[in-house]
């Protein structure tokens, strides 16, 4: 893989996989990133999404695989080997892609920092952003606050999913799963220009 932006010709993807697909357990990550809105979190379930749906998922991506292919795409799919703890369905949050650069992004929550191990055979070299787990890397403050963001400052924090690509510029998207932290991290990492998006 060594794409630098988002509109070139599309040689090489990774297609999801709903298999082993769940809602984690509650805890501080999962809380503050995707449930800040939620003043009450104790009607939100945990555990395996219904058979039914992971099935009809499923059978969506393997349908839009075999199109791609169909299109002379080289198509990889994620090889479950580390237990999903949340889900491989979108592959593209775990690493961020620029040219020679492949890196496993520092998720902010707790339940995907593994999750690149499932897609990790799709890249020559794949460097592992460190992972920060301290409980205080997130904002209390940002529940019931739309203009408090989740997480602190304390280390990189993001989705890589938070990053367009637009050749040498990147533009990083600041949220509730992007610090401004990690911002810095992938414009050290790669000596790339990032560009701020609030």
């Amino acid at each position: 893989m060594y794409a630098t932006n988002e509109w070139g010709k599309l040689k090489k993807v990774i297609v999801g996989s709903a298999t082993g697909a769940s809602v984690p357990a509650m805890d501080d990550s999962l809380r503050y990133v995707n449930y800040a809105d939620v003043s009450d979190i104790s009607s939100i379930q945990s555990g395996l999404y219904p058979q039914i749906v992971i099935d009809e998922a499923n059978e969506d991506l393997e349908t839009f695989a075999n199109f791609l292919k169909g299109e002379g795409v080289e198509v990889l799919r994620p090889e479950q080997k580390s237990l999903v703890q949340y889900y491989d369905y979108c592959p593209r949050d775990l690493v961020f892609v620029h040219g020679k650069h492949a890196i496993a992004a520092p998720m902010p929550i707790h339940a995907r920092h593994f999750n690149y191990n499932n897609i990790k055979h799709a890249f020559a070299k794949l460097t592992i952003a460190p992972r920060y787990t301290g409980l205080d890397m997130f904002n209390h403050g940002c529940v019931g606050d739309p203009d408090v963001l989740a997480l602190q400052e304390h280390a990189p924090c993001f989705d890589a999913a938070n990053i367009i690509r637009a050749n040498d510029d990147l533009l990083y998207l600041v949220s509730n799963s992007g610090n401004r932290a990690g911002a810095e991290f992938i414009h050290d990492a790669t000596g790339l220009n990032v560009h701020l998006l609030e």
